[in-house]
């Protein structure tokens, strides 16, 4: 199934949440993730097409370890080490002929700045962070880097929102320019009172926002805590400022498709027993806030403020507010894999 490129120029991507398909030359493992499509009979099922490449082939290998589950801490090196291994092509040729995910993974893992860092891979998007779990990988998503069949693509974000893109037949230059984008953001001074780019502040009001929105959460926390769900201050404080809005626009985003979303909690009752089961899984309590394009998935927050995407998988935007901005812009949300997925 050829889903749409989130990269592909003019128009970007097209499609709810889908991934980059990666090169032809990829080796071909077993996929091991779902994600949404808009065909029924692959919603919320995995994925049979070898043109989309899982991070992992093994519950008891790959998998565990970078997905963030891992018990023993790992090197920088090591870690880089064990993703290139499981990239490896099954030839010498299959990554000179075009570029390939091995050969950015090769090049960022001998960058003095991002050598120095995890890596992590969700939906063939290669990204790096200061942790090795999956709990702090979703506080930077960008920028991301992808091996495109006919270049080496670099998707980041400036200070205001927006959108930075960088492409190159050459992989060092991509890895650079990454590189370059990280110690700018590190010397950068720090921000004051949080100001929400130009773009989302237009989607927001929209919406139905405004400055200082204050609404009443008392009747969707009650009911939703008669339904078994744990209310907790950070999603009464979301809600208050951003319960009741719905946003219909879609679209072209930054590494996904745009989508219309409402952030109506009660849309999720008689889904307890979900969000509880993802909850146990992460440590967490994540209460509703709402739904994903138009029901094909829940949107949650936990007492930290991560935003999620909650279905039969769990997906993670950041953390507020910048969450809301990856959610409005269309930024891929990073993705947990179950323990026992094989």
């Amino acid at each position: 199934m050829d889903l749409p490129s989130p990269l592909r120029p003019p128009a970007g991507p097209t499609g709810p949440l889908s991934p980059q398909p990666s090169s032809t030359n990829t080796p071909k493992r077993v996929n091991t993730y779902s994600w949404i499509c808009r065909m029924s009979h692959h919603t919320i099922h995995a994925f049979a097409s070898p043109t989309l490449q899982p991070l992992t082939v093994s519950a008891t290998g790959p998998i565990v370890r970078y997905m963030g589950t891992e018990i023993t801490p790992r090197s920088h090196t090591e870690a880089w080490t064990e993703l290139l291994e499981v990239h490896r092509p099954q030839s010498a040729a299959d990554h000179q002929s075009a570029p390939s995910l091995w050969s950015l993974i090769h090049t960022a893992m001998h960058d003095p700045v991002l050598g120095n860092l995890y890596p992590w891979i969700s939906m063939e998007q290669l990204s790096v962070s200061a942790s090795d779990s999956w709990e702090g990988w979703g506080h930077e998503p960008l920028p991301a880097m992808f091996a495109r069949p006919d270049c080496y693509a670099v998707v980041a974000r400036s200070g205001p929102g927006a959108p930075i893109s960088f492409t190159s037949d050459d992989p060092a230059e991509a890895v650079s320019f990454v590189a370059r984008l990280l110690c700018d953001r590190q010397a950068a001074p720090a921000e004051g009172p949080h100001v929400w780019p130009a773009e989302v502040e237009v989607v927001l009001r929209g919406a139905g926002w405004y400055p200082g929105r204050n609404v009443d959460t008392s009747v969707w926390c009650e009911r939703l805590e008669e339904d078994g769900f744990q209310a907790h201050g950070a999603a009464e404080k979301f809600l208050r400022e951003f319960g009741g809005l719905t946003a219909v626009g879609g679209g072209p985003g930054i590494t996904r498709a745009r989508e219309p979303f409402e952030l109506d909690p009660l849309l999720a009752l008689g889904e307890d027993d979900r969000f509880s089961e993802w909850g146990q899984e992460i440590g967490r309590h994540v209460f509703p806030v709402g739904e994903l394009d138009h029901g094909h998935a829940f949107l949650g927050l936990d007492e930290q403020g991560e935003l999620y995407v909650v279905t039969n998988w769990l997906a993670r935007f950041g953390r507020m507010p910048e969450a809301l901005e990856n959610l409005i812009l269309g930024v891929m949300p990073v993705r947990r894999a179950r323990h026992h997925q094989s």
